[in-house]
């Protein structure tokens, strides 16, 4: 459980319709093929959207315990900052090439079409090793400088933000806002499946005939 011990209820975390943006995003196959829900399926994405909570809600903390004890100021820089730097950079950039579409080996054939499998491939792989950062320093007992997981978690909220998740899952960690859910059960997540699908294809299409940069755009 992302918020065992940290005092922000699991109730607050839940979001079944992010747990579906989720299965969409990078679990559901090519948004050119057709998709098969099932519920073990949409299990899977609620495990995997867990990782990336448990971060961001573990990470805040995190900061938060060393900013109150005010340790910041002689904290020295060391190698473990500058490999979580880099895997904050290295899925910032991987994010943006699978969302022009550039992500795919050439002999894909993929006509570069969005990849949200590799698009949240990268969301996973910062989460964990955020996670295994903050571990390691609890560990060893350094205080080390807070910026490398400060940016980490900015870029991860960016991310997520970027590709439609709610405050739910963006503002993990951060003061509680939103009240997003799907409504209406089955039927309502079957025409929630269309629209997401068809809206993330259509924008990630139109920022590669117009050479953007795939940042700017939110999906309500």
């Amino acid at each position: 459980d992302a918020s065992n011990g940290h005092g922000q209820a699991s109730s607050s975390l839940d979001c079944p319709a992010d747990d579906f943006r989720l299965w969409c995003l990078g679990l559901s196959g090519s948004y050119r093929g057709p998709a098969t829900y099932s519920k073990s399926r949409l299990e899977e994405a609620r495990v995997t959207r867990e990782k990336v909570l448990r971060f961001l809600v573990d990470g805040e903390q995190w900061l938060k315990g060393i900013k109150s004890n005010n340790d910041t100021a002689t904290s020295s820089w060391c190698a473990e900052e500058n490999n979580m730097m880099e895997a904050s950079t290295r899925c910032q950039a991987a994010c943006q090439r699978a969302f022009l579409g550039l992500s795919f080996r050439q002999d894909d054939n993929k006509n570069f079409d969005f990849n949200g499998a590799a698009y949240l491939s990268a969301i996973v792989v910062l989460s964990e090793a955020g996670s295994k950062y903050m571990s390691d320093m609890r560990s060893s007992g350094r205080i080390p400088p807070i910026y490398a997981v400060e940016q980490s978690l900015d870029t991860l909220r960016e991310c997520l933000s970027i590709v439609g998740f709610s405050d739910h899952t963006t503002r993990a960690g951060l003061a509680e806002k939103s009240n997003d859910n799907i409504l209406g059960g089955n039927e309502a997540l079957t025409e929630e499946l269309v629209e997401f699908r068809s809206t993330i294809r259509a924008l990630a299409l139109s920022e590669v005939k117009g050479g953007g940069s795939g940042k700017g755009k939110r999906l309500a």
